[in-house]
Formats: structure tokens, C-alpha cells, sequence
């Protein structure tokens, strides 16, 4: 839900993705609000699971509230909902600015646009550096690659895009800047390992990824092996 709000607040992503169609990222506007809508009502809909601060709830409300005005009403009844025409608009920049104050909130870090806020405290940074371990954790076996790529279970290019991309806009962050999130020189090495299996791959692949037959490829045997590695000296750190 959170990467999702980063979207929405990071304008830079908006005219890469959405407007000029670059990649590796394939997303688009429509994605961005059905995916919005879907993974909010579950996380409000379920305080059991998902046990929100009293300001973090009333932040989602809020950006929920601003951002379905800004669909229903728009900037007039001939109003196109295409970001190239609504992208610089008072209206889209309040939906913006409302997402960056969410993520502030919930003290998230993701995308390049805020891994590098000193204002967020060592603990915070460990809690990132968990999350992204945790995504890695999903390509470790392939059993889980087989599960989470099945056709009957998600779209599976959707599925590896995300995995990746999230990788991608991460990654180097921690790289660079091992010091400020307490990453040592093995957990370096493996991540720049898992890196470069990773990298070739979507090279080589250009993501065309058969969830029935990848799993038992030479490939997803490497991307495993390599992810199992990170877990291990993370988990031995």
C-alpha cells in the first residue's frame, strides 16, 4: 500500500512511468487508483491485521477523501483523466503533497526521493532495511517462486515487475550508504551478488516469464541462490 502512495507522491516516477511509458516500472494511472482503492480498504477494514496509529488512520482517510474529490470532480465535467493534462494542476498537486505527509507518517523511506532524509531516526532506517530484506525473502526457494508466480494466484509479470522494480529503486541506497543503515562488508558483497543475477536476468529476459517453467530454470535456480545468501548473512548480522 505504501510503495503505492509513493507513486502517488512522486511526481518525478508520474512523468517516467505513467506519461513517457519508460520502464522497467510498468504502471499506469488507472493501475495506480484501482491498486489504491483495493489494498486501503483492506488495511482500514482490518485493525486486527493491520493495528494503525490514530494519526496514521486519519492520514490514509485524509489522502483518501482528497484524492477521490480529485476523481470525481476533477478540473471540470470534461475534465481527462490522463496525468499528462493534470500532472502540474493545483488539484493533482494536493493529492501529492497529501501522499508525501502519509509516507512521512508512517515513516516511509522507499524510492530515492526519500531514502535519504536525515530527519528519520537509525531505528526507522533498520525498519526499511527489514522490508526490503523481507521482499528478497520471496525469491529465495523456488518453491515460493512457483507459488507466487502461478497463473491462478497473481499476474505473474506484475508480480516479478514489482519484485524487481522495488529492488531497483532500493538497491543502491544501501549500496552507497551502507554506514547509515549498519550493513557490513559481507551483506555488501551479497547484495551486489543478487544484484548482478538479478540485473542479467531482466536483460537477458526482457521479463517474458512463464511462472510454469521459470521455477525449474537455470535462471530462477541462480536468482534463488543468490537471495538465500542475502538472508543469510543478514540473519547472521
Amino acid at each position: 500500500m505504501l510503495y503505492i502512495i509513493e507513486c502517488l507522491a512522486n511526481q518525478d516516477y508520474q512523468r517516467r512511468v505513467w506519461i513517457e511509458g519508460k520502464g522497467p516500472e510498468v504502471d499506469s494511472f488507472d493501475d495506480t487508483i484501482c491498486n489504491y482503492a483495493n489494498f486501503v480498504d483492506v488495511v482500514l477494514n482490518n485493525p486486527s491485521l493491520y493495528p494503525l496509529t490514530e494519526a496514521q488512520e486519519s492520514a490514509l482517510r485524509s489522502l483518501t477523501a482528497i484524492f477521490e474529490d480529485f476523481y470525481e470532480n476533477g478540473l471540470g465535467n470534461c475534465y481527462i483523466y490522463q496525468p499528462q493534462y493534470f500532472i502540474n494542476s493545483t488539484e493533482w498537486r494536493k493529492v501529492s503533497e497529501e501522499a508525501t505527509r502519509v509516507l512521512k507518517v508512517f515513516g516511509y523511506l522507499a524510492g530515492y526521493r526519500y531514502i535519504h532524509c536525515r530527519e528519520y531516526s537509525f531505528e526507522v532506517k533498520k525498519q526499511l532495511l527489514k522490508s526490503f530484506i523481507d521482499a528478497i525473502a520471496c525469491l529465495a526457494t523456488t518453491d515460493t517462486n512457483a507459488k507466487i508466480w502461478d497463473k491462478e494466484e497473481r499476474y505473474e509479470e506484475d508480480n516479478f515487475r514489482f519484485i524487481y522494480s522495488l529492488f531497483q529503486a532500493e538497491i543502491d541506497t544501501y549500496l552507497d550508504n551502507p554506514q547509515e543503515f549498519g550493513i557490513d562488508f559481507k551483506q555488501i558483497e551479497k547484495l551486489k551478488k543478487l544484484k548482478d543475477v538479478l540485473y542479467s536476468f531482466a536483460r537477458s529476459s526482457d521479463f517474458k516469464v512463464d511462472p510454469e517453467t521459470f521455477v525449474h530454470t537455470v535462471e530462477s535456480k541462480m536468482i534463488a541462490a543468490a537471495a538465500r545468501e542475502v538472508m543469510e548473512v543478514f540473519k547472521k548480522g
